[in-house]
């Protein structure tokens, strides 16, 4: 099962209240962002430096990747566990989900969407340390690309509800 949406939409609070309920297992993506209080390397995410991370894209131990911000995200291949009784959930962004659909055709989609006016204050919260006032034009730009995905998914699947 593959969460995506824009950032500050609940994709990760979903997650995590799947695999608490332990009706699905998590797959743990890796990141070189900075650890924010409370993520734990090897629970939230695989956190690594840049150097690593470019050695991981080139010895082709990703499924996807992505820059964001300055910052690496990857699905590395061994993160997905195909045999286990619960489904794997995992927190992509739209080009990681149309890239793990092209590998795997068992993936389940489930795109959050929210109202942009609810995402900003909750990422303001969450990252009290950024300088909103040069992010914010972006990050809405982001939030409405990535609200298009269910247009991405009909060109792969046909339509779906």
């Amino acid at each position: 099962m593959v969460l995506t949406g824009p950032s500050g939409s609940g994709k990760t609070t979903l997650k995590e209240a799947l695999v608490d309920s332990e009706s699905c297992m998590a797959a743990i993506t890796a990141t070189t962002r900075q650890k924010r209080p409370g993520e734990f390397d090897g629970i939230h995410y695989h956190f690594f430096t840049k150097k690593q991370f470019e050695i991981l894209i080139a010895k082709g131990e990703l499924i996807e990747h992505v820059k964001i911000d300055g910052d690496y995200y990857g699905l590395p291949h061994n993160s997905i566990v195909s045999n286990s009784t619960k489904p794997c959930v995992i927190v992509l962004n739209k080009e990681g989900a149309v890239a793990l659909t092209n590998i795997r055709k068992d993936v389940f989609l489930v795109h959050l969407n929210i109202d942009n006016h609810h995402i900003c204050p909750k990422r303001k919260e969450r990252d009290k340390n950024t300088n909103w006032d040069d992010f914010i034009p972006d990050l809405m730009i982001d939030s409405f690309e990535d609200i298009d995905i269910p247009r991405i998914m009909c060109h792969y699947y046909g339509k779906f509800n």
